[in-house]
């Protein structure tokens, strides 16, 4: 949350909260309550503070505030407390500042607000429910994320054919082992044929030469 948006949310706090007697002063664009009223020249701070925290809200895209806090409702009662509190009633009708013109302004860009939304009517709710549906889904896929990116990347090697090409090359892999273990065994009898016949020759030789010395 960044500056501005923290300012923001402290001058609607204020204001949304702000009752007939309460007074405030305004430094640097934020509202600061005041226990006992003090005339202080800063009028201009305070019209700016007010244009500052209405336009950030009716301005944002954040469709969690709208929904989910009721952002619109809050900016109307905020203007009601305008009108309300003695301090800022005697400035909207002061004819030396542009108060009121300020206040004309936020109410004009809060109602089409309002109608951008469809705000009070059924089309609202709907609208309301199918955010918060929304929201609850997203959560779930952003819950599961692990296991879905698996799913989905399952799904991309089967459309490339990369999973069935794995089992090709492991049969071929297989096939090869194979191979090469019945060249062994081959290599195996063959040594033992051969062992065999030069022990076959040697036993004849042995049987020649006994008979050659009995003669």
């Amino acid at each position: 949350m960044n500056t501005l948006t923290e300012k923001a949310k402290h001058n609607l706090k204020h204001l949304f909260e702000m009752g007939e007697n309460d007074t405030f002063n305004s430094e640097r664009g934020k509202l600061v309550p005041q226990e006992d009223f003090v005339q202080v020249n800063n009028t201009v701070d305070l019209e700016y503070t007010i244009y500052f925290t209405f336009h950030h809200y009716i301005s944002s895209n954040d469709m969690n505030s709208f929904y989910d806090d009721n952002i619109i409702k809050k900016l109307d009662t905020c203007i009601d407390n305008l009108y309300d509190n003695k301090q800022f009633n005697q400035l909207i009708n002061d004819d030396d500042y542009d108060f009121q013109q300020i206040i004309d302004d936020i109410d004009n860009k809060l109602t089409n607000l309002k109608d951008r939304y469809y705000y009070q009517s059924p089309f609202y709710i709907f609208f309301k429910k199918y955010h918060t549906f929304y929201n609850f889904c997203k959560n779930i896929l952003n819950e599961n994320n692990i296991y879905i990116h698996r799913i989905l990347n399952v799904t991309n090697r089967d459309i490339h054919r990369e999973y069935y090409e794995e089992e090709e090359s492991e049969q071929s892999g297989e096939e090869e082992e194979g191979q090469g273990n019945s060249g062994e065994v081959e290599q195996a009898e063959q040594s033992g044929e051969e062992a065999e016949e030069k022990g076959e020759e040697t036993e004849e030789e042995q049987v020649d030469e006994k008979g050659g010395k009995e003669e």
